[in-house]
């Protein structure tokens, strides 16, 4: 093995001992060789880890187990924190990689020097066969991102790309929310964004299991109760809104970017996010109050006259 890997691939494990070995062995037939592999095995799950130790025959593998729950944002993070390579790799337990995926995306970032995030088309098997996810490259000065990301990105395809771990200094890692983590990994994606490109290589390199017991389906979003699904939404376009006007923006681009915001929280025309157009769930005075009371809670953590300035 080279002794300066290249690139960390970090595996947050749990509960995963049926799927964890087909993982890990697309990891070990990668034709691109100089990485490490980072496991982190969360608390509270089944013999996961016995499944994982096999591979720590291959000196590039090594696995940490946890004590106490940490759940998939601190996991992530546990593991994003100790990344000491120029690039690493969020790797979900349950994804596979095609063999080539490291390979053809390092090679990307080469020619990307000031990228962020480079990352590939997805395709999904499981529970969901051959759905196509990818996502257009993000592209041009921070403010341009910004606004290109409010209003026409969701899907956090690029959550599965390799990151230049520099990007993530500052403590860039990923945050909470009081709706079961909700869309976070797309929250973090903008934290990313704002410090530089996102290049999409439209090649079909990754596939994403889906699985309908998966986290993702026991999101807010996904239920019946539609206070609850617009209440995650307004958090989720908040947490975006604090991201960008806290950023170094002038006047008159935060002017815009509220605008973005707020079409985004609306899905008017965007259409972007997991709930359909508001107008076709809410009257129009239901709209207008649903927007006064997201402002009104921006104002309360930002300044109500920095708030009024800008709408």
């Amino acid at each position: 093995m080279p002794s300066d890997p290249l690139v960390t691939l970090c595996v947050p494990v749990f509960s995963a001992s049926a799927v964890v070995v087909e993982t890990l062995t697309s990891i070990q037939a990668q034709t691109f060789e100089n990485f490490r592999v980072s496991i982190s095995v969360d608390a509270g799950g089944d013999d996961s880890a016995a499944a994982c130790l096999p591979f720590t025959a291959d000196k590039r593998f090594v696995i940490s187990e946890q004590h106490s729950r940490l759940g998939w944002v601190d996991n992530c993070n546990w593991l994003i924190s100790r990344v000491e390579t120029p690039y690493f790799c969020i790797m979900p337990h349950d994804d596979l990689l095609e063999p080539d995926y490291l390979l053809r995306l390092i090679e990307a970032a080469k020619s990307y020097p000031e990228a962020a995030v480079i990352f590939s088309d997805l395709v999904s098997f499981g529970s969901m066969q051959n759905k196509l996810l990818t996502q257009p490259s993000i592209v041009g000065c921070s403010f341009t991102r910004a606004t290109t990301f409010l209003i026409k990105h969701y899907n956090a395809v690029a959550f599965r790309g390799l990151v230049r771990t520099v990007v993530v200094a500052g403590n860039r890692l990923l945050d909470h929310n009081p709706f079961d983590d909700f869309a976070e990994d797309t929250v973090w994606l903008l934290k990313l964004a704002l410090q530089g490109d996102l290049i999409r290589v439209p090649e079909l390199l990754y596939r994403k299991r889906a699985t309908k017991g998966g986290a993702r389906r026991q999101w807010p979003t996904r239920s019946n109760d539609k206070e609850r699904q617009f209440a995650a939404w307004e958090h989720h376009c908040f947490e975006l809104a604090v991201l960008v006007l806290r950023s170094d923006f002038s006047a008159e681009q935060r002017k815009l970017l509220v605008r973005a915001i707020i079409r985004r929280l609306l899905n008017e025309g965007t259409n972007v996010g997991p709930l359909p157009p508001a107008e076709s769930l809410l009257g129009a005075g239901e709209q207008d109050e649903y927007v006064k009371g997201f402002l009104s809670h921006l104002g309360d953590i930002l300044g109500e006259e920095m708030v009024k300035a800008l709408v």
